[in-house]
């Protein structure tokens, strides 16, 4: 049996490159849009070093604070957060595009070594092996980027659009479809992931969880029943 050539073997330098790329093209598609700033500087600092250090602080949530806040800021200085018409709708902009899809691979690959430096779960000590990392989890990363995209930038667009609702306003409609959106999707989503997870189970576990769920139906039957046989052997023959 043939062995895999050296060169194709997947380590974390594979992932640190990756989000080193997407925090890159982040900055300068900050500085294209607004010019540069003080939060890119941060952004791009505050990237960096989660990137090359091994800190739990150093999240990809903190690097999503800092950019949502840039944004919330030029919107705000821009009259936008509470006109929600004063800009068109700017579906499938090229730079919008792109920085959705930097920042979606930058959490994505970010993520990814984390896994390999802490572990899967919080409070799980013991990493992921580099051994278990190949070129096709690389690809399954990055083809679904646009595709996530472009379903945002679907949803971006439907919640421009005009309907009527129950009478609100316009900023509370689309609030309340958002949150529908979100919980239909979070209530799939569940059931695909506890399918998935029942598809890998060996046959002990998948027992297991069966005698469970037989005991959970019918315990108090089985109480009801051995509470008979005891009785019975009270009375005796």
């Amino acid at each position: 049996m043939s062995q895999p050539a050296a060169g194709t073997k997947i380590t974390t330098r594979h992932y640190q490159a990756l989000c080193g790329l997407a925090l890159t093209a982040i900055f300068l598609l900050q500085i294209q849009d607004n010019g540069p700033e003080p939060m890119h500087i941060v952004l791009f600092v505050v990237g960096a070093a989660g990137i090359a250090l091994r800190s739990r602080l150093l999240s990809p949530p903190l690097v999503l604070i800092i950019l949502a806040t840039t944004h919330l800021l030029d919107q705000h200085q821009s009259n936008q957060l509470f006109n929600p018409d004063f800009r068109s709708v700017r579906f499938l902009a090229p730079n919008d595009v792109f920085l959705c899809m930097a920042v979606l691979t930058y959490v994505i690959a970010h993520y990814r070594l984390f896994t390999l430096r802490f572990g899967v779960l919080p409070g799980k000590e013991r990493p992921r092996s580099e051994e278990s990392l190949n070129a096709v989890e690389l690809a399954a990363l990055i083809f679904p980027v646009p595709l996530s995209v472009l379903a945002a930038e679907l949803a971006a667009l439907l919640l421009k659009l005009q309907w009527e609702l129950l009478g609100l306003p316009q900023r509370w409609k689309q609030l309340v479809v958002l949150m529908w959106v979100v919980i239909v999707v979070m209530f799939v989503a569940g059931h695909l992931f506890r399918f998935w997870r029942r598809l890998q189970m060996t046959r002990p576990l998948a027992l297991l969880a069966l005698q469970d769920i037989l005991w959970n139906e019918t315990r108090d039957d089985q109480r009801r029943i051995a509470r008979w046989i005891v009785w019975r052997r009270q009375k005796g023959p």
